[in-house]
């Protein structure tokens, strides 16, 4: 399902990551990216300065490697825009919370923690994410994890927690998603499960879901024997 428009040499590079993949202590699994646009009324200089398919292979790469650097985000949750401004973005937001609770510390996307998806793909609504689900995780998903150290995994979201409950078995439902630990892509993880922001009443932390674990799971974030 084509869900953006326009030219297809302008349409938005699907999402590997947004954070630090190399050296990552939590890994937050969500279901997919929202397409970058202006906001309701805004010009379309408002909107992310977002690859496209038809840029450079190495500013694609610069953009997912350094994207919290400081050039093309803000680590407290900012994208810059085309005309040069930052605008937050409330996820990153939320996402830093949960990471700041479970750390300890004030957490940054730019050396603590990584995002990324089941589908990489973006769209707006999670529009076609069923869809794509199991190809693009069975693609994609396990190569990235190999490459993230993160020895905690929060999964965010209905549509990540159905596909990872399934293909890890982890004996999760709507009502219970016990701390389960697993070897994923090659490392052992403690795998925690959270409601997506976005969701009606959702203000879920690690702390209050899972307080019995949190002493444990601090410490296997930041490499502390458990």
């Amino acid at each position: 399902m084509n869900v953006q428009e326009g030219p297809p040499e302008r349409f938005q590079v699907p999402e590997g990551w947004a954070g630090n993949l190399a050296q990552a202590r939590i890994v937050f699994l969500s279901s997919n990216p929202s397409i970058s646009e202006p906001k309701e009324g805004k010009p379309p200089e408002s909107a992310e300065a977002y690859p496209a398919a038809a840029d450079d292979n190495d500013l694609i790469a610069d953009f997912v490697v350094h994207r919290f650097d400081g050039c093309w985000a803000r680590p407290e949750g900012k994208h810059r825009r085309i005309d040069g401004g930052y605008t937050y973005v409330a996820f990153w937001g939320a996402i830093r919370k949960v990471a700041t609770d479970l750390l300890g510390y004030q957490a940054s996307p730019a050396a603590d923690y990584v995002m990324t998806e089941v589908v990489h793909c973006k769209s707006k609504g999670e529009t076609g994410v069923n869809k794509a689900l199991d190809r693009c995780s069975g693609l994609h998903m396990d190569r990235i994890l190999a490459d993230c150290p993160a020895a905690v995994m929060v999964v965010v979201g209905g549509k990540a927690r159905d596909r990872v409950a399934r293909i890890w078995d982890l004996g999760w439902d709507k009502k219970h998603t016990p701390a389960v630990v697993r070897e994923i892509a090659g490392r052992r993880r403690t795998i925690v499960q959270l409601a997506h922001p976005a969701a009606f009443g959702a203000n879920e932390y690690v702390s209050t879901k899972y307080p019995e674990h949190l002493a444990v799971l601090r410490a296997a974030a930041l490499g502390a024997p458990a």
